[in-house]
């Protein structure tokens, strides 16, 4: 592999590694049954 695109590649990997923990994630929520992924579904 051509050294400038290795090198641009893993420097891309660092800065997404660096910037996971700044992401937006939402908490899941437990179903307990399917009839509750229907109400969620159509929600």
């Amino acid at each position: 592999m051509n050294f400038f695109k290795k090198a641009y590649c893993r420097t891309y990997q660092v800065a997404m590694r660096a910037l996971l923990p700044l992401l937006p994630y939402h908490e899941p929520k437990l179903l307990k049954d399917y009839h509750e992924l229907g109400e969620l579904l159509k929600n």
